[in-house]
This record gives structure tokens, sequence and C-alpha cells, in this order.
């Protein structure tokens, strides 16, 4: 193993992770098991660290790095059961300049995701199988008072908004909402937390 660590580029190693980073993203119960391998070829690559790489450039590769890409405390959280739109909102954070931490297609997924990545904006949907986005923020808050949630959702009766707003969320947006309304929210929210 150590050799076959030793002999890959870093981006090659990034990549794989990157790899193993989206199978999380798409099966929760997986989480366990896949920061146990990276963990794994994080101490790998510690030990292969020193040698010399076949081109002679000192490699300096730092796994934990890459795995703080998880955890990085300003990226984005995204919380829908659409794919389209988790699809659309990645696109808007990414197009921002913000780096997408994490998805989940479900309050329960979502929960169990956020306590390994801990970020510092969840964009959150309300109507969601297995828990639904209201609960989530209020778990979320409960678990993170910094976290800065926003909702964008189709429900647009006060006593729902009046509620997501007491449980937390900073923001509440009414689908369909324009890409601008959003890319706004997330500026403002990024220039709070900053």
């Amino acid at each position: 193993m150590e050799t076959l660590i030793s002999n890959l580029k870093k981006d090659e190693i990034l990549e794989i992770i990157e790899n193993l980073l989206a199978l999380v993203l798409k099966r929760d119960d997986n989480i366990t098991r896949l920061l146990t391998k990276i963990e794994g070829l994080e101490t790998e690559v510690n030990k292969s660290k020193g040698k010399q790489n076949p081109t002679g450039v000192q490699d300096n590769i730092d796994i934990s790095r890459a795995r703080l890409k998880l955890g990085e405390r300003e990226g984005v959280f995204l919380v829908d059961d659409c794919p389209v739109m988790q699809r659309i909102l990645k696109d808007l954070v990414q197009h921002s300049g913000l780096t997408v931490v994490g998805e989940a297609y479900d309050g329960i997924d979502a929960l169990r995701l956020f306590m390994t990545i801990k970020p510092k904006v969840a964009i959150v949907d309300i109507d969601m199988p297995r828990m639904n986005g209201l609960d989530l923020t209020k778990k979320l808050k409960e678990i993170d008072p910094e976290i800065k949630v926003i909702i964008i959702s189709g429900i647009m009766d006060k006593s729902t908004v009046l509620t997501a707003l007491n449980y937390g969320a900073c923001e509440y947006l009414v689908k369909p909402v324009k890409p601008a309304r959003i890319l706004n929210a997330l500026q403002e929210v990024m220039a709070e937390v900053a």
C-alpha cells in the first residue's frame, strides 16, 4: 500500500478522496467506513512522507487538508430532497465563489452528515421526507448556535415562516426564487459570519 501511495500524485489522491466523499453524500451509512478509509490513507501517506517521488520532488501531501474540505466552517451545506434543486443550488453556490461542503436529500441524512462537516451556512428545504426542514433547523441550531440557516421553500404560510424564524432561520425565501435573491441572501449571511 505504501508503494502505491508514494507513486500516486497529489491530484490522484485528492481525486480518490473526492470520489469517496461523493459516495458519502449519497449514502450516509458509509460515513464511518469512509472516514476510516481516509484515516487509513492518511496514515499510509504520513508514513511515506519524506520519501522522494519518481521525479525526485519532495511530496508533502497532507490528506487531512483534503479532509478539511468537508469541515470548512465557511462552506455551505445543501439540504433539499429535489435533485434538480440541489444541482441549481450547488451551481449558484459555486458560482458565487463559495464551497459546497455537503449535500443531503432529507433531514435525517442532513443531521448525520452535519455532525461530520459542521458548516457555517445551511440552505434547507422544508418539505422533505423523514425529517422536515423546520425540525432540522431547530436541531442544527441546538447543535451549533453559530450556524446560519437559509430556508428555501414552496410553503409560504405565515405560521410556517414564523416557526422557521423562531427556530433560528436567518432567511426565508419562497420558491420559485430568483437566483439573484439566493445569491444576495448568501452574501448577506456570509458577511455576518466573516
